[in-house]
């Protein structure tokens, strides 16, 4: 896939039964985590496509830089915000998400 970073990106999600590894192939960008309490449900968990969308009511609890270098690997619990500039201005990134089923890593 390929997109614009954004200064404020709309998408907050989660998922249930499925693992996002993101891999950026050229770029940059940021992903925020949110923790439970500072977000709140704004379209209910749909099994079929495995996503559940949120707005926050408070700051990121965690910020990642993703680059060509490194990856993020998001569980079930990290309620997530990709598409986010990494550093000045927006770029077109090239990334790969690679969804993985949760029982493929047992207990975390």
């Amino acid at each position: 896939m390929a997109y614009q970073t954004k200064e404020i990106p709309t998408i907050i999600e989660s998922h249930q039964k499925e693992v996002d590894i993101h891999v950026v192939l050229a770029g940059e960008e940021r992903i925020k985590l949110f923790g439970r309490e500072d977000v709140i449900v704004t379209t209910p968990y749909d099994a079929e496509k495995d996503c559940q969308f949120y707005k926050a009511v408070n700051p990121p609890v965690i910020d990642l830089h993703l680059t060509p270098k490194n990856m993020a690997v998001l569980f079930p619990q990290d309620i997530h915000q990709p598409q986010f500039i990494a550093e000045t201005k927006s770029q077109t990134i090239k990334k790969v998400v690679v969804k993985v089923k949760e029982f493929v890593f047992g207990e975390h």
